[in-house]
Parts: C-alpha cells; structure tokens; sequence
C-alpha cells in the first residue's frame, strides 16, 4: 500500500496530529492528511481547531488551504482572533469563505464593511448594511464603501449598496466619484449599474493635475465604456447648459425632447440653477416646458427660495403662476432683506402677513431655509414690525394695504403702532396710524354687529310664551 505508505511518513494519522502538524505550521504534512482524508475541523487536546491554529500562528496559506477543504468558519473566535490580530489579509479570507461578521460588528464595523466592500465579499456587505452601520462611511483615504467596490470590479456588492441606498454620486477626497472608480477598475458592469442608478459623468476631479469630467475620462478607457457613459452623458447636457446661463442650448436642448426636470450629482434640476443664477430667460424656457417648481434639491431646498433671497420679484412672480409653493415664512425673509417688490409679490398670491416666523413652523411646506433665516431674525416679530423696524416704508405700504394689524404683539409685548410712534419716519407713523384707524373702525364695527346679534339672540330665546286664549 505505497499511497498509506505516503500517508505515515507524514507523521499525520489522526485529527490530533493533524492540529498538531498546523500549529507546527506544517504545510506539507497538513496537506497529506487532508488528501488523506482527515477532516478539516480536526482539533488539538485542548479544543482548538486547527483553523484557529493557523489563524493564531498568523498562517495564512494554511488557513487557506484549511477553508479550501471545506473548514467550518461559523466560530466566533475565528474572525475575532484575526481582527484582534490586525490581520487585514487573514479577515478578508474568513470573510470570504462566509464568516458571520455581526457578532463583531460593534467594535469592528468600519473595518469590516471597509475590507468586505474592497475584496467584494457580498454576504459581509449586506448583513453589515442591514446591521446599521453608516452608509456614508470612508476609508483613510476618502474612498466611499461604493467606490471600493466599483474600484475592485465588485458588480454584485455594488448592486447591493446601491439597493441598499448608498450615494451614487459619494466623492473622495480629491472629488473621485464612484463612476470614475469603476472606469479606473476597467468594469462595465460596475459601470452600467452606476449609470442605471443615475450616476452623473458631469463630475470633474483631477487627472494628471488636470481637471476633467467623468465623460471625458471615459474616452481614456475601453470603448465598451466609453459608449456607455458618453449616452448617460446626454442626460445631464441641459442641467450644464443651465448652470452655466446658455440660454440658446437650453433651448436646443428642450426641443430635441430632453426632460426638464432631470436631477444631477449635486440633487439639482436645471430650473435649480436658472433660479441659483438669477436667469428669467432660462427659467420661462424650463417653466414652458412643464418643469415643476416644486422639487428640492439634495439639501431639502426648493427653487423658489433662492429666487425670494436674492430679490428677484420677475421671476418670483413666474415661478408662483407656474405653481410654486412659497414657504409661509417667505413673506418674512422678504421683509428681512427688504425687498419690496417681492413682498408685494408674494401678498398678492395670498402670504398672510398676521403670523409670526415662528408659528410658520407649523405649516405644510415650512421650507427649512426659510425658516431658520426667519427665526434667526426677529423670530417673534410680524412682517410689519420687521418693516418698521428697517424703516422700509414701502414695504409698510404693502403689509398695510394687505390688512397688516397694527395691534398684535411681539415677544417684547410691542405693536406695530408703538414701533411707528418712536420710527424716525413720519410718513411710516402716518400710514401705521391710518391703519390702525381702519383697524379699530372695523373692530368697533364688529362689536357693534356682535352686540346686535347678542341681543337679537337673547330676545328670541327669552320671548315670553303667550298664554291660553
């Protein structure tokens, strides 16, 4: 029997030996009795697997042929023993062959999800997303987890992150996206799936100390990818063409069918930078074209903010008959800035000028913006008390004629009309004073009808019953 012959010149005949022959870090002797046929779980006297031999004598061939013959990596010990070990190479084999890595999740998560998404270990990934670990987490070096993946040409675990719900558009540190990670890892698959799930080529970062687009980055690549991304590309022609005020492409653009509302990396619409950039010309051409005027950007903003902060009355106007949805504390960032062209504006579509910034809160559409900036200036006042308060008599004129009141208090316990008696402007106290005339005449009115009413009420209800004829 030449081959038993073989097998006892090894000197591993049993499990015993076979644990001992590991720790020994016998690579040809664990290699006989393997082929040999003893199981790979064998253990030594005291219990310790010979996996966990090899991991603990730093073993990484021999842990490797271990798990290659089928080894049982469901041991908590094991992965601990490596991560312990800041054994990066003898965790990302572990974790290959399906080590659970939950029971190490809490003091090891970063490095874990950081070496799972780098060696593709899709399992890993998964169960440590679903654990609830953070999902914008980085390397030392920047590299988002959905980069390491694209990077190392990991289509299925980047399918999972993106599933999962990871940034598409997560730069590093010099600004690399995830698309032009998979470009750099030569993966198609990383790339179309990035692509499918909206990824922006307008990204620039550096190449060669030059600063280049995703798109053309691509055309370094393999044709295969460079087809692909150049389509995506198209996409987001009409948010650059916007951005940087090409009002004659936006119009090129937008007849050629393009969809008006497209979002890029930055969660921004071209109607987003016609409103940023202060441009009717654009913004009429987007609006004819059915763009909405109510989707917010990546940080929760909506378009017409950025118009009401800089002023722009035109286009605040354009964008309210197009069916914007000003934020009820719109009317008093307006106010704020003085600017009462845009005041008029938004009280001629129905601002109520009798709420304080703070009591906006509580409104549908209580735009975050607007309410900080609201809140952070004079959070308890009216708009009319902010208007006497900046001596903007114009903007008085409005709110007045809007049916301001001239009675309601501030936090300080001040009305409107003691703010216009110690104004340094007369023609502010005589139109404060004139309403407030109108205002205690329509009040004194109301008593009177209320009054007659009371009284109409109690006559009928106290009318004496006639008595039997």
């Amino acid at each position: 029997m030449p081959l038993q012959q073989d097998f006892n010149n090894a000197s591993v005949g049993t499990a015993a030996e076979l644990a001992a022959a590991v720790a020994a870090g016998n690579f040809k002797a664990v290699r006989k009795g393997l082929e040999f046929g003893i199981r790979p779980d064998a253990c030594d006297a005291a219990g310790n697997s010979a996996l966990l031999l090899a991991i603990q004598g730093r073993n990484l061939p021999l842990a490797g042929m271990l798990l290659g013959y089928g080894a049982p990596v469901n041991d908590e010990k094991l992965l601990g023993t490596a991560l312990t070990q800041d054994s990066d190479e003898m965790a990302d084999l572990l974790l290959t062959f399906g080590a659970d890595p939950l029971p190490h999740a809490a003091g090891h998560s970063r490095h874990l999800i950081l070496r799972a998404a780098a060696r593709g270990v899709d399992k890993a990934v998964k169960d440590l997303l679903g654990s609830g670990v953070d999902k914008g987490m980085m390397d030392d070096k920047g590299a988002s987890l959905l980069m390491l993946a694209a990077e190392g040409g990991h289509a299925n675990v980047v399918d999972t992150m993106l599933k999962a719900g990871l940034d598409v558009h997560q730069c590093d540190k010099k600004g690399r996206s995830p698309l032009r990670a998979a470009m750099q890892g030569g993966s198609l698959d990383c790339v179309n799936l990035l692509l499918a799930a909206g990824a922006d080529p307008g990204i620039r970062s550096d190449f060669k100390d030059v600063s280049i687009t995703d798109d053309d980055f691509s055309k370094k690549c393999d044709p295969s990818i460079a087809i692909v991304v150049d389509a995506a590309y198209q996409k987001f022609l009409l948010n650059d063409a916007a951005k940087h005020g090409d009002a004659e492409k936006v119009a090129e653009l937008l007849a050629k069918g393009e969809p008006a509302d497209t979002f890029n990396h930055s969660g921004a619409t071209p109607l987003y930078y016609a409103c940023l950039k202060g441009n009717a010309k654009i913004l009429r051409l987007l609006l004819d074209h059915h763009a909405d005027p109510n989707l917010r950007d990546k940080k929760g903003h909506l378009p017409l903010e950025y118009v009401i902060d800089r002023g722009n009355a035109e286009m605040t106007e354009m964008m309210i008959a197009a069916g914007a949805i000003p934020s009820p504390a719109s009317l008093h960032a307006a106010c704020g800035r003085k600017f009462p062209d845009v005041v008029k504006v938004l009280l001629r579509h129905g601002a109520n000028p009798n709420i304080t910034a703070r009591e906006t809160r509580h409104f549908p559409n209580a735009s975050d913006t607007g309410i900080s900036e609201a809140l952070r200036v004079l959070p308890d006042d009216y708009p009319l008390h902010t208007a006497i308060k900046n001596g903007d008599l114009e903007t008085v004129e409005a709110l007045v004629a809007a049916e301001a009141s001239t009675v309601v208090r501030n936090a300080a316990e001040e009305t409107p009309l003691q703010l216009a008696r110690n104004s340094a402007s007369k023609a502010i106290l005589k139109c404060v004073e004139l309403r407030h005339d109108a205002e205690m005449e329509a009040m004194g009115q109301s008593a009177v009808r209320l009054d007659q009413q009371m009284g109409a009420m109690k006559t009928l209800r106290f009318k004496p019953k006639a008595g039997p004829s």
